[in-house]
């Protein structure tokens, strides 16, 4: 389970940090897009199901 994404609130991690960064409400499709990313992985070992 993804329980947080540190690197999110950094923006000195990303590619220009001169830009301003926009953040924006979380949507109910975001969370089925990354259902759907997790869904196609293979487990991470023989004994996860």
């Amino acid at each position: 389970m993804i329980t947080s994404a540190p690197w999110v609130l950094y923006p000195e991690i990303g590619e220009d940090s001169s830009k301003k960064w926009i953040f924006r409400e979380p949507k109910i499709s975001d969370g089925d897009d990354i259902y759907s990313l997790i869904a196609d992985c293979p487990p991470l070992d023989m004994n996860s199901s």
